[in-house]
């Protein structure tokens, strides 16, 4: 079953949260085009390199592609998702998602492994 996936501060739909196999991935829509990607993809996108492991930890409770403009794309359907931006409190890099009409927001790496695998999901990023 399909879960709507949505920014938490503007609302803004990015896609839906769908099971392949044992692993969530988000399923994004963009006209008759169709893609999926996981959370090892959209951290790899963000920091723009190869990471060696994402390691979720509960707290009490495929390689994509990017333009030279920084769109963030899915690997096989070539989807636009977002564009990578610097977060301007943080200084972390996130996504910058557009939603319906002038809607923009901004969607994180714990933002997105939250979404996929729930709240008080911990994420560590290694890089290699």
């Amino acid at each position: 079953m399909a879960v709507p996936l949505r920014t938490r501060r503007e609302k803004a739909h990015y896609g839906d949260k769908v099971m392949i196999g044992e692993t969530p991935a988000v399923k994004i829509k963009a006209g008759k085009k169709n893609d999926y990607m996981t959370a090892t993809e959209v951290v790899e996108d963000l920091y723009g390199m190869p990471i060696q492991y994402i390691m979720f930890k509960k707290m009490g409770g495929r390689r994509m592609r990017t333009k030279k403009n920084n769109e963030i794309r899915t690997a096989k359907e070539d989807i636009m998702v977002g564009t990578k931006i610097k977060d301007h409190e943080t200084g972390a890099p996130v996504a910058l998602i557009k939603g319906k009409g002038d809607k923009y927001d901004t969607f994180s790496v714990q933002e997105f492994a939250e979404a996929l695998y729930g709240k008080g999901v911990k994420v560590i990023i290694h890089t290699a």
